[in-house]
């Protein structure tokens, strides 16, 4: 019964802490009218009948994660890989934002989005 337990509180504490949630903003610098999208899979999304426009994204937290941002249906076309909160966006995704997809950490893509986006410490 015990283990049972502990099983299904780790597994619980491990969604929760893979859980992507971001916040698409009309405006630049997290400004305007804000709508939220909380998916905790890699499953493709579709933002909406007609796509989203969007000129930042923000991150709970400014947790450092992966999502591929499309701007065709279906996750194809241009893509744009987000890994922390961004105050403006590539502008082919400003007025076609139609679809997304969390990544892992694991996920070639994102690791080397991860590297392009680490600091470079300058010591003097």
């Amino acid at each position: 019964m015990k283990i049972t337990f502990f099983a299904a509180a780790a597994a619980l504490f491990a969604s929760a802490a893979s859980a992507r949630e971001f916040h698409v903003y009309s405006d630049v610098n997290f400004k305007g009218k804000a709508t939220t999208e909380a998916r905790h899979d890699k499953t493709c999304w579709n933002i909406g009948a007609h796509g989203r426009t969007a000129r930042s994204i923000g991150n709970d937290n400014n947790e450092v994660t992966c999502t591929a941002f499309y701007n065709q249906p279906d996750c194809k076309g241009g893509q744009w890989i987000q890994t922390t909160s961004a105050g403006t966006i590539p502008s082919f995704l400003e007025t076609n934002i139609w679809s997304f997809r969390n990544m892992g950490k694991e996920d070639p893509a994102c690791r080397e989005e991860l590297s392009k986006a680490r600091p470079t410490l300058i010591f003097g």
